[in-house]
Parts: C-alpha cells; sequence; structure tokens
C-alpha cells in the first residue's frame, strides 16, 4: 500500500497546509489508480471524486467526499474519513425480504452511503491512500451486495 510523503514526519493536521497537501496527495493517487474517477469538487476543506466501478456485473456510480481538515484563525472543518455514496443505481432491498434493510449502510436514502470500516477503529487514517483502500473497500461492498440480493447472505 502506498503511504503519503510526509508519513514518518510530525504533521499538523490542523494546520491549512498540510490539509492542502494532503487533498493534492489523494487527488494524484486516485488520478493515477482510477483514472475513471473525475474530481468534482476540490477546495482546502472538501476534495470529491465520482467514477463508474464495475466490481461484478453491475456498474455503479460512485461519489467519494474527503475532509482533509481544516483550521484558520476564523473557521474550523474537523477531519472527516472518506464518505462513499452511491449514486445510480438506487441501492435496493431484496425482493424475498422487504422488510430487511441492505447491510452495512449508514442510510437507505438515496444516495445510500456505505459503511466501509468503523472510523473509530483507527482502519483508515488521513495517511492512507484512498485509491488503494476505499476504492478497493468499495468494490468488495458492492460485490457482497449483488450476493447478498441474489442469496440473502452477507459474507
Amino acid at each position: 500500500m502506498t503511504r503519503n510523503p510526509w508519513d514518518a514526519r510530525q504533521i499538523d493536521i490542523d494546520d491549512p497546509r498540510t490539509a492542502r497537501c494532503v487533498s493534492r496527495f489523494h487527488t494524484r493517487e486516485m488520478a493515477d489508480k482510477w483514472p475513471n474517477f473525475r474530481v468534482a469538487i476540490e477546495s482546502a476543506w472538501l476534495t470529491r471524486w465520482e467514477g463508474l466501478i464495475k466490481p461484478l456485473a453491475q456498474p455503479y456510480l460512485i461519489r467519494i467526499e474527503f475532509i482533509p481538515g481544516v483550521r484558520t484563525d476564523n473557521i474550523h472543518v474537523p477531519f472527516h474519513s472518506p464518505r462513499v455514496y452511491v449514486l445510480d443505481p438506487v441501492l435496493k432491498r431484496r425482493v424475498e425480504e422487504p422488510n430487511t434493510r441492505v447491510p452495512h449502510l449508514y442510510n437507505e436514502k438515496h444516495p445510500a452511503r456505505l459503511c466501509l470500516f468503523f472510523p473509530s477503529g483507527k482502519e483508515w487514517g488521513w495517511r492512507d491512500s484512498i485509491a488503494e483502500t476505499i476504492l478497493p473497500w468499495t468494490c468488495e461492498w458492492l460485490a457482497r451486495y449483488e450476493f447478498w440480493l441474489a442469496t440473502g447472505e452477507w459474507t
């Protein structure tokens, strides 16, 4: 897994210059490893990518939002782990079990936000590559979703 260039240094994540560097690092990684994803928004406090992935049978339009965290004299935007949304198609419940929610979602309303990891479990940090963690985890989540739709089992 690629780690960003300042991995071994003491970094002040609240420094606005650091937030811009973190965003640029992730933007470069995404462009290199997932060229079909485009930057929809890029600012000091938010980077948003959108693109298609096809883990198994169905292609999905995905949105990833990353807030690196910014602190200035006038504003504080706290760090947030990347958030992944499925824009298209709308994720649906199984026809055979209409009262059973889709597993591992933060919400079922459209666009559905995927639960890929436990943020409090420190499974992902701002030094980790979104391109090498979040996108593969998203592909895995969607493959499990397709399997769940067909079988009712989430493995």
